[in-house]
């Protein structure tokens, strides 16, 4: 039995790209495989677990925040790999489009969340 959240397109959407993803990580030359495809990867699995914990939460909002920051991350990371030529043009326009799309969803659930994000602590000056 499929459970709620897995129906989510947020959810299909995110397998999807993990599924483009870590078969075309894992083709990094030795030297970057284990660094710059690692936290790559690392960061789009992280964003996905953030989405589940939020699926599962009373109050979704924190989760999706720190899903906000590893998709954030994650846009980074997909730039560096593109900088040092580990993507090609079109690679890196595919997992762009991908990931803006995540953006866009993820958004969407946080709008129709209404709990919001966590704000830094705020300090009284003496």
């Amino acid at each position: 039995m499929e459970t709620a959240y897995k129906q989510s397109p947020i959810f299909e959407k995110s397998e999807l790209f993990l599924d483009w993803l870590l078969p075309l990580t894992a083709q990094f030359p030795r030297q970057h495989r284990f660094g710059l495809a690692r936290r790559t990867e690392d960061r789009a699995l992280d964003f996905y677990e953030q989405l589940v914990r939020a699926a599962k939460a009373d109050k979704a909002g924190r989760f999706l925040y720190e899903a906000d920051v590893e998709l954030t991350q994650l846009r980074f990371y997909l730039r560096r790999c593109q900088s040092l030529n580990l993507l090609t043009a079109k690679q890196y326009q595919q997992g762009s489009k991908q990931v803006v799309e995540l953006g866009k969803l993820l958004g969407g659930w946080q709008k129709s969340s209404g709990d919001l994000a966590p704000r830094p602590l705020q300090t009284k000056l003496l």
